[in-house]
């Protein structure tokens, strides 16, 4: 059990010297018109502001803050589409659930997320702040 722990602490914090920077697949920022925050949640790992750039994310905007969500309480939810052409995915239901570590000021969270085209979305994320258009 013990050896579990340790192989299991290994392989989600792995010696780079990066520490939880390893972990980190979303972004945020409180640069809405009065100070709201927004999420950005990829589907893989990186930093500000490279990960901008990597895939197309997940996004998500509470109206209030507070520590759960249903879809109906975000200011906007929806996934990105590959290319440009392609319609946005609006969620149509589901929770997010988030708690912000006040020494790092990074996010951790989980979500579920029907989309309106039948798929779900779920997950865990680690956000770390991106200041708007850059890092």
């Amino acid at each position: 059990m013990r050896a579990t722990v340790f192989l299991a602490a290994a392989l989600l914090f792995p010696a780079t010297g990066q520490g939880d920077d390893a972990t980190i697949n979303a972004l945020w920022n409180d640069s809405g018109a009065k100070g709201e925050i927004g999420f950005w949640i990829y589907p893989l790992f990186g930093q500000c502001p490279e990960l901008r750039t990597k895939a197309k994310p997940l996004v998500f905007s509470p109206k209030v803050r507070r520590h759960e969500h249903s879809v109906a309480e975000l200011q906007y939810c929806f996934q990105l589409p590959e290319r440009p052409e392609m319609p946005l995915i609006n969620c149509k239901s589901g929770i997010v659930r988030l708690d912000q570590d006040e020494k790092s000021k990074r996010y951790r969270g989980t979500y579920s997320f029907v989309m309106a085209d039948g798929s779900k979305r779920e997950g865990s994320f680690y956000a770390q702040y991106c200041a708007k258009g850059g890092g």
